[in-house]
């Protein structure tokens, strides 16, 4: 029972001393919240808007190419406005003329070589037809003839690729 009665007096004296702190604590200056009125008047309105984060366009239109090289002029900067058919960018076009040149030369190659071809070919169906040669000849004269046309058909095609319009990038 002693022990029960210390308990109790110990309680009480401890709740007494956290009560007086308290209230030595307690700060008397109460806050006080004072409502002010004005009459409002025509001014100037200004609009500001804060924000964070990154700003990305409204639309965005990925522009490729099939021809690839260094960009030589940008007639256009970042984010702007731009209407179909607007030149944008052009390349450079010192290794597309280069290119040019070398597909030019291919070119003119299989054109002689489809000349000589054809020549052979003329002189060897004349002497097939006066049964001077065999068949197997003339029919290797007609091959090395029709597979010169169409190498020259290929290398046209080839050379058609260097439109000079290509080096340039247009919406």
């Amino acid at each position: 029972m002693k022990n029960k009665k210390k308990i109790i007096i110990g309680s009480i004296v401890l709740i007494a001393l956290a009560i007086a702190a308290f209230v030595l604590m307690k700060d008397n200056d109460a806050i006080v919240i004072e409502a002010q009125t004005i009459t409002a008047k025509k001014a100037n309105v200004t609009t500001m808007v804060t924000a964070t984060g990154t700003m990305e366009p409204i639309t965005q239109v990925e522009v490729g190419t099939q021809v690839s090289g260094v960009v030589e002029k940008i007639y256009v900067d970042y984010n702007s406005v731009v209407t179909e058919g607007q030149l944008i960018a052009e390349l450079d076009k010192t290794n597309l003329n280069a290119a040019k040149t070398q597909a030019q030369a291919v070119y003119d190659n299989a054109v002689s070589q489809r000349n000589y071809t054809q020549t052979i070919y003329d002189r060897q169906k004349t002497l097939y037809d006066n049964q001077v040669i065999s068949k197997s000849d003339f029919d290797d004269a007609a091959f090395n003839y029709q597979t010169a046309k169409g190498t020259v058909t290929q290398r046209y095609s080839d050379l058609q690729c260097f439109d000079p319009y290509k080096t340039r990038v247009i919406f």
